[in-house]
């Protein structure tokens, strides 16, 4: 059998290897989003051209043989092929020699140049030429290096004229570093020490010979990040004490409007959620100050870790707002699905993701997908061009925007933070991202049902918001694919948003999306074993709550189907009858 070519069959393969030599990224199946693996992992191709992984089209077919169904659609171009073809799918080894060759060129290009400052100059000699030196004249250099000092920022964190390095020997070769050349003959590597809490160095032969294409930092640059994480950490305590403010104006005023609030312990969930995340960033802020480095892999945990606490605290905003008990005549929207029935806030059996559903029908206007959208505005640093070009957009919002307009600007909002999302940016929290695209595609579902008044203007149509939730829960996946296990909250979480939007636009929603969530459920119910008792009986809470929303969806895609079968069976029924002769009386 002759071997299967990529370009021929797939107008993406030049994108695709484009994408690979230029990215650090890898080829990854388009149902479970697991990257392939030459040996462990080949790609299978379809003969529509699209590639899977072996184990995913093996559950597409035992699902549709579930069904006594003997054919399936592929989930990317709905192509139909008989479930022993997809079975016995070839191996595309056009591009496992792809990846191959791609892993070997970022071998030979993954080589560490470590810049030395001070010796560029003395290389060149008279006019232009280079001059040759020894390494005894390399040494005599390096025994006059200047002696290390830092910023004055530092000097005032650290109380003292020098930071004092108790590390004066190479991590790998035990080789003996003075403290004041330190600087000059020795780097931190960022990968070697992700797991450790004290501040390691490698002379530069070790990190040419063994951390070759490794993250490597000097003193002078950990020093520099120090302070930039201790100025972010202050950033979000202001912003900590803003939003325990606002969330005591906005009780206050539906106190005084006699709104009945169902939630007594509120305030104190508030007040303890407050207490908590203010001694810790008290507690992290001390200890930046301090005179000690820390690793840069701890710095980068502490600040994730610091907006994790901001987030919880701006999260009770919210909740006070779903906690308010609304007249059981004015249902919002979508009460007929099921979304009326209000559950507690501090319910043990909750589920967070139940939560965020269920609180976007409190409001009748879209304020929450705006207060959503203001929050990640402000923890999202401006420096990035995508995040200006978002705090931009969010500052065009106006209560005189038509239909159309407001569905152009959510549109174009949740397609920059996909696009940040895509560029593996360092993200503060997963959680303020699943937020604020749960709250902008409801309101886009909720506007999408709207009559535009105006017909001069072009309607954004159910298909086209359904693409920016195909996009936005693509990268969504694919970090928390990354970073948890098929049984984490989190993980579930995504999935669980995921599958409640495709039981709101189950009308343009497309087998591939609901064919996905039930694979990454199926997952998580094989891998609940690793969860204790409570988490496990939470996970298939929300796990049936999954199913829930994709039969329901499923429901409404027959009906649709069958509606239309109908149509098209009365257009069929009047044309013929038109063709009979007339009977005369």
């Amino acid at each position: 059998m002759p071997p299967v070519m990529i370009e021929p069959i797939s107008p993406k393969s030049g994108r695709l290897v484009s994408f690979l030599f230029e990215g650090d990224e890898t080829v990854s199946c388009e149902v479970c989003l697991e990257p392939f693996q030459p040996t462990q992992r080949p790609p299978k191709i379809l003969p529509c051209g699209h590639n899977f992984c072996s184990q995913c089209l093996f559950s597409l077919c035992c699902h549709q043989e579930y069904y006594l169904l003997d054919s399936i659609n592929c989930p990317t171009c709905r192509r139909q092929f008989s479930t022993n073809t997809a079975k016995h799918a070839p191996t595309n080894y056009d591009l496992c020699k792809i990846l191959e060759n791609v892993q070997k060129g970022r071998e030979l290009n993954n080589i560490t140049v470590i810049h030395v400052s001070g010796f560029e100059e003395k290389l060149e000699a008279g006019n232009g030429e280079k001059k040759k030196w020894k390494s005894s004249e390399i040494d005599r250099e390096r025994k006059h290096a200047k002696e290390l000092t830092l910023g004055d920022e530092m000097r005032k964190l650290s109380g003292s004229k020098r930071e004092k390095i108790a590390i004066k020997r190479c991590l790998d070769c035990k080789r003996k570093v003075t403290t004041k050349n330190l600087a000059k003959l020795a780097r931190h590597c960022e990968e070697c020490s992700a797991n450790t809490s004290s501040v390691n160095f490698s002379c530069l032969e070790c990190c040419v010979n063994l951390h070759n294409g490794h993250r490597l930092y000097s003193i002078q640059q950990m020093c520099a990040i120090k302070i930039q994480v201790l100025s972010e950490v202050r950033e979000i305590r202001n912003k900590t004490l803003d939003a325990g403010e606002q969330f005591e104006r906005r009780f206050a005023e539906l106190r005084a409007a006699g709104a009945p609030i169902d939630c007594p312990q509120l305030v104190a969930a508030k007040q303890n959620c407050m207490n908590e995340a203010l001694s810790n960033i008290d507690a992290t802020i001390r200890r930046l100050e301090a005179k000690k480095l820390l690793p840069a892999a701890m710095l980068k945990v502490i600040r994730e870790s610091q907006y994790a606490h901001y987030t919880r605290v701006s999260q009770i905003n919210a909740r006070l707002e779903k906690s308010v008990v609304l007249p059981q005549p004015e249902t919002p929207v979508d009460a007929k699905k099921g979304l009326g029935r209000q559950p507690s806030f501090l319910s043990t059996s909750a589920s967070s993701s139940r939560l965020r559903q269920q609180k976007l029908t409190v409001r009748g206007d879209d304020s929450l997908a705006r207060e959503a959208l203001h929050t990640i505005t402000h923890v999202l640093p401006q420096t990035n061009e995508k995040a200006a070009q978002l705090a931009e957009t969010v500052m065009r919002f106006s209560p005189r925007d038509t239909v159309e307009q407001r569905k152009q600007l959510y549109l174009n909002a949740t397609t920059l933070l996909t696009q940040i999302l895509y560029d593996d940016f360092n993200l503060p929290t997963l959680e303020m991202f699943k937020d604020v695209f749960l709250n902008c595609f409801y309101q886009l579902h909720v506007l999408s049902r709207k009559k535009n008044d105006f017909g001069s203007e072009k309607k954004i149509t159910r298909k086209e918001i359904w693409k920016g939730v195909q996009f936005a829960y693509n990268e969504l996946l694919k970090i928390a694919s990354k970073k948890f296990a098929a049984a984490h909250p989190e993980r579930i979480d995504v999935i669980d948003d995921l599958a409640y939007l495709c039981h709101l636009f189950a009308d343009v929603c497309d087998q591939g999306t609901v064919t996905i969530c039930m694979i990454e459920a199926a997952r998580a119910r094989a891998s609940d074993s690793l969860l204790d008792v409570s988490q496990r009986e939470l996970a298939q809470q929300r796990l049936q709550q999954i199913d829930d929303h994709l039969l329901d969806c499923r429901r409404v895609q027959k009906l649709h189907q069958l509606r239309s079968n109908t149509e098209k069976r009365k257009g069929l029924k009047s044309f013929f009858a038109c063709l009979r002769p007339s009977t005369s009386p």
